[in-house]
Order: C-alpha cells, then sequence, then structure tokens
C-alpha cells in the first residue's frame, strides 16, 4: 500500500521561510491543543524537540519567527505530553518519516533537487486531507512572495478555494418548495383527499383505512379536542401504542394547531411523571385510565372517537405560522432529566419534503412504520408518504420481535421502503441467511440512529446486490435527518453519512469554532430551516447547544447553528464520515442515551455507592452499555436491573452490572473508562 505523500518544487523560499509554512499547515490540519515538533538538520547531531500549544503560535509573523522569537512560546524543550499532534520537519537524507508511526504529519526537504515532500499517517487523517494541504502548500507559497511578513493566522486558515467548495458545492442545498413548506400538514394533505379519496392510506395487521375516512376522523377527534378545552399551541401529550388511531388523533391535533407529544406507554411510570411534569400538558389522550397521570387533565382514546362522531365541524383550524411547534420529542438528558425537543412546523414539512424528493417516494409507495413513536424518524415513516397518495403500514413490537414473521409480512405487504437501526437489521441478515427471502418489492433499506458498519453492508450487498442502503444521520434538534448516504455495493472504502439534505447547510469546526479543511475532524454543526427551536422551558441547555454563529464568506451575517456534539469530517466528495461523539452521549438501537442519565438513575437504586457506565461491544458486533457499580450489598447487581425499570426505559437498562470494590482512575483522579473495560469478560 503507498504511503499518502505529495511532493512540491520550492526552489525559491528559504528552509526558515519552509518550516514556517509547515507549522501553518500543521496548525490548520491540527485537532489537538499542542503541537510536538521534532526538527531535524543535517548540520545537527541530534534532533531539537519543542513542545507548544497550538494557539500561541497565531499571531506571530514570518519576520518574528525567522528572528528566533517564536522559542519564547516553548513550554519546554524536548518535552513531550499526551494528546498533542505529532510534526516531524527534516532535511536529512538519512531520516525516513515512514518508521516514525506517531507523527501525524512529516516534511522532508530534499537539498538537492529543491523538494518538500509531505506526509501524513493514516492512522489519524483520510487521503483526502492530501488535496487540501496540496492547495494550502501552494496558497502559502505564492502568499510569501507577495507578504514576507506573513502571520500563521492568515497562513493558517482556509484558502479561497477550500472556502468555495465546501460553501458553493458541499452546501448547495438551496431547494424552494414554493407555498408548500408555509402550508399545515392538514392544507398539504387536502389534495389526496381530494384526487384518491378511497385509496388505502395506513394498514395495521387487517385494518386498513382511506384518506377521505382518515381525513373525516381527524376532523371528528380535533373537534372533541376542542369540546375538552384543546387549542392552538396546547400541549398534547399521546399515551398510547402505534395504530391506525395514534396516527389519527395526531393529524387532529395538528389541525387544531396543537402540539403533538409522544409517550411510549412502556415507558416507566416515573419518567412519564418526568415528562408530563416538565411539558404540563393541557390535556393527555390515553389509551386507559392511569394511576401515572391521574392528576392531569386526560380523555382517553375510546372517548375521544365516540364524542367524535357528534362534535363534526364545532372547531376552527389554527394555524398562524409555519414557526408553530409541531411537536416536542423528549431525549436522555445528562442530569437524569429528558429533555424535550421543540420542532416548528416548517422544520417538519421540509424534513418530508426532502424524503419524499430523495426515496422517489410517489403513490405507489408502500412504507414500513417500525419505530417506536418516540423516535424522532416515527414521524417521516408515519406522515411522509401520505403527502403523495401513497401508504403506510405499521409493524407493532410482537411482529418486530419475530423477525420470521416480520420478514414474511414484508414480501406480503409489498413493502418498498424500510427503515432500521444497524443492531436489527444483523438480527435479521442471520434470518435471511438462514432461509433467504427474494423482498422483490424493496426499493431502499434506510439505516440510522447507530454506527454503519462494514460486516453488514457487506452482508447486506451478498443478499440483495440491488437494494440500495440509505445511511441516514441528523439529530432530534433539526428535525431528523440532515444527511442522506446513498451506498450501491459493498466496494467502498468507507462509510458516509451522506451530504446535506435540502435547505440544510452543515460545517465541521474546530474548538476555536473555526472551519476544518477537508478531511480533518471536528465537530458537526448544523444550520437551515429544519434546526428546532431549542429545549421546553430549559434556557441554560438551549443556549448551550443552540448557537448565534458567523461564517466568513457564505454572504450570511449570523445564522442559528445547533451543535451536535459529533464528531466528522469532510471527504472530497462532499460526503460527511462519522467518528463518533465528543461527550459520552451514544446511541444505542436507535435511542439517543446520555451514560450520566443512566449512572444518575444507579446512584438511585439501593446500596449503590457509585456507578459508572460505559460501552462495549458484544462478540455480534452490536453496541452494549455495562455498568460499573461499588457496593456492600449482597447480590446487588441481580436487584438493581429490576429496580433501574422503575425509572429508565428498557432500551437505558444496561445489559450487564459489575460490582467492583473501587472504581479504577488515572493519575489525576478522573474514572479510568479503559482500565473498566479490562473488567468486561464476555
Amino acid at each position: 500500500m503507498s504511503i499518502p505523500e505529495l511532493t512540491k518544487k520550492v526552489d525559491f523560499v528559504s528552509d526558515d521561510q519552509l518550516l514556517f509554512i509547515f507549522i501553518a499547515i500543521a496548525i490548520k490540519y491540527c485537532e489537538k491543543p499542542y503541537i510536538h515538533l521534532t526538527h531535524r538538520s543535517s548540520e545537527q547531531v541530534e534532533s531539537k524537540c519543542y513542545l507548544f500549544k497550538r494557539e500561541a503560535f497565531l499571531d506571530y509573523s514570518m519576520i518574528e519567527f525567522a528572528s528566533g522569537h517564536w522559542n519564547e512560546l516553548v513550554i519546554e524543550e524536548g518535552s513531550y505530553i499526551e494528546d498533542t499532534f505529532n510534526i516531524t520537519f527534516s532535511n536529512c537524507e538519512s531520516y525516513n518519516p515512514h518508521e516514525h508511526q506517531s507523527n501525524h504529519l512529516a516534511a522532508l526537504l530534499d537539498k538537492n533537487n529543491n523538494e518538500l515532500t509531505l506526509i501524513i499517517n493514516e492512522k489519524h487523517f483520510i487521503p483526502d486531507v492530501l488535496a487540501g494541504i496540496d492547495s494550502t502548500l501552494q496558497y502559502l507559497l505564492q502568499q510569501m512572495k507577495h507578504n514576507p511578513n506573513l502571520s500563521f493566522s492568515q497562513g493558517c486558515g482556509l484558502t479561497p478555494e477550500e472556502w468555495n467548495i465546501i460553501e458553493g458545492r458541499f452546501n448547495d442545498t438551496d431547494r424552494d418548495w414554493g407555498e408548500q413548506i408555509n402550508k399545515t400538514y392538514s392544507e398539504l394533505l387536502d389534495n389526496q383527499v381530494i384526487n384518491s379519496p378511497d385509496r388505502v392510506a395506513i394498514q395495521y395487521k387487517d385494518l386498513h383505512i382511506t384518506f377521505k375516512d382518515l381525513n373525516d376522523k381527524a376532523e371528528h377527534m380535533a373537534s372533541s379536542l376542542s369540546k375538552h378545552g384543546a387549542t392552538y399551541q396546547s400541549r398534547i401529550p399521546v399515551l398510547t401504542h402505534r395504530s391506525i388511531d395514534l396516527i389519527t388523533v395526531i393529524f387532529a391535533i395538528w389541525k387544531l394547531g396543537a402540539i403533538y407529544i409522544p409517550l411510549d406507554p412502556n415507558y416507566p411510570t416515573e419518567r412519564i411523571q418526568t415528562i408530563l411534569s416538565d411539558c404540563q400538558p393541557d390535556l393527555i389522550i390515553v389509551t386507559e385510565p392511569a394511576s401515572s397521570v391521574a392528576i392531569w387533565k386526560t380523555v382517553t382514546m375510546d372517548s375521544l372517537k365516540s364524542s367524535a362522531i357528534s362534535a363534526s365541524g364545532s372547531y376552527s383550524p389554527s394555524f398562524k405560522t409555519p414557526e408553530s411547534l409541531a411537536y416536542i420529542i423528549y431525549t436522555s438528558g445528562t442530569t437524569g432529566k429528558p429533555k424535550g425537543v421543540m420542532i416548528e412546523h416548517r422544520g417538519m414539512i421540509n424534513h418530508l419534503l426532502c424524503k419524499i424528493e430523495d426515496l422517489h417516494i410517489t403513490e405507489d409507495s408502500i412504507v414500513a412504520q417500525t419505530a417506536s413513536q418516540c423516535f424522532d424518524i416515527s414521524i417521516w415513516q408515519m406522515f411522509s408518504s401520505l403527502l403523495v397518495g401513497g401508504r403506510i403500514v405499521i409493524y407493532d413490537n410482537d411482529t418486530l420481535l419475530n423477525p420470521n414473521q416480520f420478514l414474511s409480512s414484508m414480501v406480503e405487504d409489498r413493502i418498498d421502503i424500510v427503515e432500521f437501526v444497524p443492531s436489527y437489521l444483523n438480527t435479521l441478515l442471520k434470518w435471511i441467511e438462514r432461509k433467504p427471502r427474494t423482498l422483490s418489492s424493496l426499493r431502499y433499506l434506510i439505516v440510522t440512529g447507530e454506527i454503519l458498519k462494514f460486516n453488514l453492508v457487506d452482508r447486506w450487498f451478498n443478499n440483495y446486490p440491488h437494494i440500495p442502503i440509505v445511511n441516514a444521520y441528523g439529530p432530534t434538534e433539526a428535525s431528523d435527518d440532515i444527511t442522506h448516504a446513498f451506498i450501491y455495493s459493498n466496494d467502498v472504502t468507507h462509510i458516509p453519512i451522506g451530504r446535506p439534505i435540502q435547505n440544510m447547510r452543515i460545517y465541521i469546526i474546530n474548538q476555536d469554532y473555526k472551519l476544518c479543511p477537508i478531511g480533518v475532524k471536528g465537530e458537526i454543526i448544523v444550520t437551515g430551516i429544519g434546526v428546532g427551536k431549542g429545549y421546553w422551558q430549559d434556557e441554560y441547555k438551549t443556549n448551550k447547544a443552540f448557537v448565534t454563529l458567523t461564517i466568513p464568506n457564505t454572504g450570511k451575517e449570523e445564522q442559528r447553528f445547533y451543535r451536535t456534539g459529533d464528531i466528522g469530517c469532510w471527504t472530497d466528495s462532499g460526503e460527511i464520515l462519522y467518528f463518533g461523539r465528543i461527550d459520552d452521549q451514544i446511541k444505542i438501537k436507535g435511542y439517543r442515551i446520555e451514560l450520566l442519565e443512566i449512572d444518575h438513575a444507579l446512584g438511585k437504586c439501593h446500596g449503590v455507592e457509585e456507578a459508572v457506565t460505559i460501552t462495549e461491544e458484544n462478540k455480534n458486533g452490536d453496541m452494549r452499555l455495562v455498568s460499573f457499580i461499588v457496593s456492600k450489598t449482597k447480590d446487588a447487581s441481580s436487584h438493581i436491573r429490576h429496580e433501574l425499570m422503575n425509572y429508565l426505559p428498557a432500551y437505558m437498562v444496561p445489559e450487564h452490572i459489575r460490582v467492583v470494590m473501587e472504581l479504577p482512575l488515572t493519575p489525576n483522579g478522573k474514572i479510568d473508562r479503559s482500565k473498566l473495560k479490562e473488567f468486561i469478560y464476555f
């Protein structure tokens, strides 16, 4: 395998200028706070090593650098610390940078031929960075001619060419939906009610409902809800299982201009009550009366349907602006309290229209509805295909837990678009590999919610070489997916999360809020019509995650961004690669989980003195939760899993709980998570 490198003629610059350029490139491509420079010279017997802060160099100019003033920035000559960006500059013929695997970036100056060779370490960079480094090197060499007193801050920014690529090509996502974006979901669906009144809109087991009946029942339910006091932007949690009734009542809530808040009946009572206490509902829709909601105003689904028959026409549709809230979905929170994400109608509608356009959803499409109503992907699964006259088929949890039955149902129902989390796809593929299925109607397999691995891609295309995979990525805070990656074969070198969808723009930033070059890891931030309003009644967390920034060369002074906390980088093709989280938030089975929330719940359990939760892959390659607790209680782990069910939904309860005498610590007193992994036995 060839080493990623590039070589350029440098016959008009001095060694000092080349070292300046090299350090400027290192600062630009560095993602760490410290840089460790090894300087090897043919004039020196031994190498010199320098450690300095990345940001310390930014204000220094070429003249100051050449005069040797930069040495005052060195923390300590010859010193070394962990988590540094390691670079080597050498003009020694005997030096072989390929032998030094700790280097992130190396430069070899061949004085005989006036050539500079730059070499990257593939363990730290993707090869795509070479094109950017080449562009940067040429740009700096040109700048050096015209401005010999160039500063590091001027030299380490994006070149004009890179700006044009990121803004003009990668983020060329403007899409004019016309008046659709300013309409209610109800108004958009009216066309299908008029044009295809008798077409089946939703199917659930042996039950069906047509577009006309769906609209009529939603009208009646909206009237009934109005009589129960619901009005514009009323907060209405729905505590019921997935069904035709659930979709109908959500439709009714939106007809009123009210806010839909999903709740899962399988949630622990405490979690349901925590969410209700936070959102302070105006009315709760339940399957049947329950003690968990007794202190709030409720109406049962059956009562709502019964009273709806005589309530027709007694409500006034209310939709004041596209910025009105469509729904609030609660996600995991670091303090043990779930966060209510507020999404506007225009963000939701934009996402539905993107799905229709990108997946070529038509009146002939049959989309599987597989996700929990508390998972944000349920929104597009329930409502996108209806807008063009397509059909939704709802599969309940019992069916999904029986892969053989589910696969047979998919074939029988002629499903052409289905979405899974990778861990569930892994389960299905095991069945398919034992008993092959044709899936002749399926056009797209969408995966989301977890990292998609090569093994799954390979196995899928070995069974279904003509059915593409769509790797979808996005946070709840930005109306669900913000990228789509279409994968057509297993002949891929990496698995991207895709390109920005319509009317959403994505940037990769470093710790200084500066844009990262192509191929360099940083935090994924997103702006556009889908970015939500923030967290319900939580100004602190909203201001921390939703920020206003000015991105140069975009033609826009200030834009509102959501900071995903995810690490990614651009590829040359304009796709984004995903590398994990900045913090302790993870996704398992599609659900977003804050590990600190699990630790907080463990702290409530009897006998637990300390607790920490980590993730680990099991032998099947699936992510699992493992908790370590300090407890003097006998058989603590056996009763704690049961006790956790009172505080956490099932998907957040760790697969394993290990009791340890004490939690291992790093030298600086932090919990040593790497040591904890040594305690795990499969």
